[in-house]
């Protein structure tokens, strides 16, 4: 049995990369917020990390599936179905704004036990592009000068030819007008993420999400593991489809923000240059 509804997310901008328009945190803070307000809904010391979400990349859309009821049992006088048909009907409750840039999400209960939060691949852009401009707003990534060539470290060496190739396909999507993004002029809906757009989300998302705590040798893994799937598109991926516009544009917004968290972890995190160039 599947119950099924809608839930409006407020894309807040934050100048912290912990906390970049994550969606499982944003999802977490309002799970959390929601759980207050239910008699007996938890116990004072849960924190929104706690809120179990687990994201699911497929080709049509992106899922964060929760056993937030499994989760609750021990710490509420509900049984775990109430108190997951409690919150399901708390958050398809919420105002819907009609502000156009907030996120629409589909929101299921499945077996009165499952939640889970689906965002189409329409959904997938309205995210991609706020976080582009919030990645790209960043006065020291506005006002850094253009650099070329790579150090001689072997491994930050090559996340920086990573970033120059990004930079070389987007001054690529510019010349065949790809780029500025422009509205589409066919339904989002029908794009199918194909594996090396799945796997480019997929870092984004590993990332922003699980950022908090990591060290210095974390990062250059995950910069490693993020320029990896950046040249495995480039290979596999057909940047320009002629007859698929809404693709096209899907494909870049993931380009765009690879590079950008790209970007940063170079120059805040391994503290090495991010060269546009060879």
């Amino acid at each position: 049995m599947i119950k099924t509804g809608c839930l409006t997310l407020n894309l807040e901008k934050t100048k912290d990369l912990s906390s970049i328009l994550s969606l499982k945190k944003i999802l977490q803070i309002q799970i959390l917020a929601l759980l207050t307000q239910i008699p007996d809904g938890l116990t004072n010391s849960l924190v929104y990390s706690d809120i179990p979400l687990v994201p699911t990349v497929t080709e049509r859309d992106l899922t964060y599936r929760s056993a937030i009821a499994f989760k609750m049992r021990k710490k509420t006088n509900w049984e775990r179905e109430i108190l997951a048909e409690q919150l399901f009907n708390a958050l398809i409750n919420q105002p819907i704004a009609e502000n156009t840039h907030d996120l629409k999400l589909e929101v299921q209960l499945i077996d009165r036990i499952w939640l889970t939060f689906i965002l189409d691949c329409s959904s997938l852009e309205v995210w991609l592009l706020a976080l582009s401009r919030q990645l790209n707003s960043g006065d020291y990534l506005k006002k850094r000068p253009t650099t070329i060539g790579i150090t001689e470290n072997a491994i930050a060496g090559y996340c920086q030819y990573a970033h120059a190739r990004a930079s070389a396909l987007l001054r690529l999507a510019e010349q065949e007008k790809i780029l500025p993004l422009l509205p589409s002029t066919e339904s989002v809906s029908i794009v199918e993420l194909s594996p090396p757009m799945r796997s480019l989300l997929e870092q984004i998302l590993r990332v922003i999400d699980q950022v908090e705590g990591k060290t210095p040798e974390n990062w250059l893994k995950a910069s490693k593991n993020f320029s990896q799937s950046l040249l495995s598109f480039e290979r596999h991926h057909r940047l320009f489809n002629p007859k698929n516009q809404s693709q096209n544009q899907l494909a870049c917004l993931l380009l765009i923000n690879t590079r950008a968290i790209l970007e940063i972890l170079l120059l805040t995190k391994l503290q090495i240059p991010a060269p546009d160039e060879l």
